[in-house]
């Protein structure tokens, strides 16, 4: 009798210690180590913390679910400060000292295209994020505003750049505002000059005219010469392309010109760190933006309601645990954390044998079919990009996004 009471209670405490160390059975394995750079300070600063914050989200929600196939997201994490050179050691440092199966983040263009090519060389599997189209495509390969012809093997991207978005741009313009000339200014960063780039070879087929373009430095604050400048030109609307804090002050300084036409912008316009300080100044902005920026969900097209649940949990998590709105970068760094663990988990790399799991891992991302997310949505296609929804909205009164199409 004493021995089965002894048996029993020897049962019950191992039944609790398996039940309070959850975490030892479901980490069996060897972690998986990602490696992750992103501008966390710097003049992108507030866009790769939002980038992170996502991203850190969706990995913590990966290990929650015990990893995968036992694995455990283990993320080596480096600031670049917007600095290329400094992106550059750093994403050097993560192939060369800490060995990691594959590396993602980089919002600054400049970085990723600087990034990319050492990726190519190292056989390391690389997914850009915010970038510019040119960190996919090979030096001489790419004839806007076609795709890109030939690609590097081991880079990937989410399709977040100017063509897709000035081109939604051009179509709402002519159609919902009867634009047929407009006025351009870009920041003079790699991804402004990329952009301005696409818009170049892209205004003519889409049956319209440019009448001035203009740029600015990321850390300028008075923009009143470019847009006199402008002010003296024929337009119907002005589209400022800009990723940074500085493009919002070109809004406001033009209305304080006294200029009336419609202005439109691209998604960092109303990302929330610029909402924080210069909203109040942005009001009847045209926007194209993200799904995830949408407030009321049940208005966005049937095609891409599949990415409403992710929305939602990608909202709730982000109010949780950071205790603000959601935004489509907060959403992006989620998805950037889902394309891995989706990569990881059907390539099943084993993390001792590195070249080989490096191999497995690239070929399991380009071939990503189906993707889900709240930020994209669909297939890689073969210039190794997944397609982003985007749609155009309009800031109203008290900083309100209503639909402008």
């Amino acid at each position: 009798m004493k021995n089965r009471k002894g048996l029993s209670k020897v049962l019950f405490f191992l039944l609790v210690g398996l039940l309070l160390t959850p975490c030892r059975t479901a980490f069996s394995q060897p972690p998986y180590k990602i490696g992750y750079t992103n501008c966390h300070s710097g003049w992108l600063g507030f866009m790769g913390s939002a980038w992170r914050d996502g991203f850190l989200l969706g990995v913590e929600e990966v290990n929650a679910a015990g990893g995968i196939n036992g694995h455990k997201l283990d993320v080596v994490l480096y600031d670049d400060e917007s600095d290329v050179a400094k992106g550059v050691l750093a994403f050097k440092k993560l192939i060369d000292t800490d060995k990691v199966l594959m590396i993602t983040g980089q919002n600054q263009s400049g970085v990723a295209i600087a990034c990319a090519p050492i990726a190519e060389q190292s056989k390391v599997p690389y997914l850009g994020i915010g970038a510019s189209r040119w960190i996919v495509a090979r030096p001489g390969k790419w004839q806007l505003p076609a795709d890109p012809t030939e690609v590097f093997d081991y880079v990937a991207k989410f399709r977040v750049d100017a063509q897709t978005h000035v081109e939604a741009m051009y179509a709402f313009a002519k159609k919902r505002l009867g634009v047929k000339k407009f006025a351009w200014v870009n920041s003079s960063t790699a991804f402004g000059m990329n952009c301005k780039e696409i818009m170049q070879a892209t205004y003519k087929l889409a049956g319209l005219e440019v009448s001035a373009m203009e740029e600015y430095g990321t850390n300028d604050s008075d923009m009143t010469s470019q847009l006199t400048r402008i002010k003296a030109k024929d337009f119907d609307a002005i589209i400022i392309y800009s990723s940074d804090p500085a493009g919002a002050l070109v809004y406001k300084q033009a209305r304080e010109l006294g200029i009336t036409k419609p202005i439109l912008a691209d998604a960092p316009m109303v990302s929330t760190p610029i909402l924080k300080t210069l909203g109040q100044y942005l009001e009847g902005l045209y926007v194209c933006v993200h799904t995830p920026d949408v407030p009321d969900l049940n208005l966005l097209p049937k095609n891409v309601q599949p990415m409403v649940p992710v929305i939602n949990k990608v909202r709730k998590g982000v109010m949780d645990k950071y205790n603000h709105r959601a935004d489509w970068i907060n959403a992006y760094g989620y998805d950037g954390a889902m394309m891995v663990a989706s990569a990881l988990r059907r390539a099943a790399p084993d993390p001792t044998k590195l070249e080989e799991a490096r191999a497995k891992i690239r070929q399991a991302l380009v071939s990503t079919k189906g993707f889900v997310g709240a930020y994209a949505m669909g297939d890689v296609t073969s210039t190794h990009e997944l397609r982003v929804p985007v749609v155009m909205i309009r800031l109203g009164k008290g900083q309100k996004f209503e639909l402008a199409d």
